[in-house]
């Protein structure tokens, strides 16, 4: 991610070494590091819309799984690239499930007022 002078690979004690002296100046808390900075990119660039494989290479991530645990930070993700790839067929779908959705509730409900209904006829029988 980051370069040495002459655009190389940058040391990597150098830089811990730095960042911590450039730290204590600013006096932030030890608990910021270079990792934190880098959770805090990760985290910044997928709320911001950066997809998962991206960012699992500009990371350097061997592994997907490393990279998923950024996953959470955009739930909203999963639906958006649905309606993007599927469109129509995806929202008529959606409809469809919202509509099954709705009418089990509604049967439900219909259930819970029955259920109701026997136990207060079980009542007036046993008072009777």
């Amino acid at each position: 991610m980051f370069k040495g002078a002459k655009g190389g690979k940058l040391n990597g004690n150098y830089f811990g070494k730095r960042f911590r002296q450039y730290r204590r100046l600013a006096r932030l808390p030890e608990s910021i590091n270079v990792h934190s900075l880098r959770h805090t990119f990760a985290s910044w660039a997928v709320q911001r819309g950066m997809d998962l494989y991206r960012l699992k290479e500009i990371m350097g991530h061997a592994d997907m799984k490393t990279t998923l645990v950024y996953a959470h930070l955009r739930p909203e993700a999963l639906k958006h690239e649905m309606e993007r790839c599927f469109g129509d067929v995806y929202l008529a779908q959606r409809s469809e499930v919202e509509r099954l959705r709705a009418l089990l509730g509604k049967k439900e409900a219909e259930c819970d007022e029955l259920q109701r209904e026997i136990a207060l006829l079980k009542e007036v029988e046993m008072a009777a």
